[in-house]
């Protein structure tokens, strides 16, 4: 089973966000590697460089897959 969530322009570029998503996932006893997390485009045409980490430090963590 996987688990999918849409994450908006505002939730990609929040620091504070993602480091809740963050803390969510490792708390929750669902793996982190089943966990899909879609970026809508808008967000990435807002701000970019902020996109560009979000998945990172979420990848790092185990908890984004791209697709």
């Amino acid at each position: 089973m996987r688990m999918s969530f849409s994450l908006s322009a505002h939730d990609v570029v929040s620091e504070e966000t993602i480091d809740e998503i963050c803390k969510i996932v490792e708390q929750s006893t669902f793996p982190g590697d089943r966990i899909d997390f879609e970026i809508t485009e808008i967000a990435i045409i807002t701000d970019f460089e902020s996109v560009r980490s979000s998945p990172m430090r979420l990848r790092a963590r185990g908890t984004f897959r791209a697709r």
